[in-house]
């Protein structure tokens, strides 16, 4: 039953904000730390060449660190990320990202600007 009230509560919470605005949200976020991190010159940002496909998910590689090691950095800064080769093996060898993986950073509806901010923060640490 909590899972099925769980359920209730999120598709009432997407029919309310709108999947849209939730989707645009989530790529606003998403530019905002792309922008931010593409300044990081230890980072390598993973984005698709079309804006209008991404979604609001970014994957990145540090130089000279492995992604299990920079998640683990990362959630020591209580930033919590995604490491390693997310179920796509063929993505991550085209990408040259086969041996370490990749970090996945996931937005969702509640991320706000100041979460972006810390994770930024939180990189330029590794640097």
């Amino acid at each position: 039953m909590p899972g099925i009230a769980g359920l209730r509560a999120g598709m009432e919470f997407v029919k309310k904000t709108g999947s849209e605005n939730i989707l645009r949200h989530e790529r606003e976020l998403l530019k905002r730390t792309a922008e931010a991190l593409r300044e990081n010159g230890r980072l390598k940002l993973f984005l698709a060449e079309d804006p209008a496909l991404q979604t609001g998910v970014l994957s990145f590689s540090v130089r000279d660190t492995d992604s299990e090691r920079a998640a683990a950095f990362l959630a020591r800064e209580g930033i919590a990320v995604r490491a390693g080769l997310h179920c796509a093996p063929l993505a991550h060898a085209t990408a040259g990202t086969d041996t370490d993986g990749t970090v996945r950073i996931s937005f969702c509806a509640f991320n706000t600007r100041r979460d972006v901010d810390r994770l930024v923060r939180a990189l330029k640490k590794m640097e």
